[in-house]
């Protein structure tokens, strides 16, 4: 009975190592090229997302956010000239945004 030559565990390894480089750059362009398309063809995808949230935002926040500010324009009273200026500004600035966008 012959005993078992004892085996290098590298062996393998070390004569197939050009096809495990080989492999692992495919598989590694595979994956980087799989995730661009995913991206690229997702795109039209976040455009749309991106529109309908600014479409809600419109409709829904920023009008009540101008009511608001002109409530506080009509509450006011009795501070400086400068800072209710302000607060009417960013009121006109709010109705051009909505005029824009609609």
């Amino acid at each position: 009975m012959q005993t078992p030559t004892p085996t290098n565990p590298f062996g393998w390894f070390s004569d197939h190592w050009a096809q495990m480089l080989g492999w692992s750059a495919l598989l590694t362009f595979l994956y980087r090229a799989y995730i661009g398309l995913r991206k690229l063809l997702g795109f039209g995808d976040s455009i749309e997302a991106t529109r309908t949230d600014m479409t809600t935002l419109m409709t829904n926040h920023l009008p009540h956010f101008q009511m608001e500010l002109e409530k506080i324009n009509e509450n006011l009273i009795g501070l400086r000239g400068d800072l209710k200026d302000n607060f009417n500004r960013l009121s006109d600035d709010l109705r051009i945004v909505l005029t824009r966008m609609s």
